[in-house]
């Protein structure tokens, strides 16, 4: 049977079409061995997990500043009282 020469895809159709093809077969691949797509959930995570970092961070500086100024007696009111 002869192909009408129309109808006959064109080579660079198919080439894309293969392309689209695996690009499609491996994102879902991707996706089932847990790829890098991020869904809302990591993002809050990820968001809510940086916010307690920094503010942790912080707070530990305050207290590591606040122990020294206690060791080095600041806090001792008879110090600044003239007896």
């Amino acid at each position: 049977m002869k192909k009408d020469p129309d109808n006959a895809e064109k080579p660079i159709i198919k080439i894309i079409g293969r392309i689209h093809y695996t690009n499609s077969f491996l994102k879902k691949f991707k996706d089932l061995m847990g790829g890098h797509s991020k869904n809302n959930l990591t993002i809050k995570s990820q968001s809510a997990m940086e916010y307690l970092m920094t503010y942790g961070w912080a707070i530990l500086i305050i207290a590591i500043v606040m122990a020294a100024i206690f060791s080095l007696g600041l806090f001792n009111t008879n110090s600044f009282i003239g007896t």
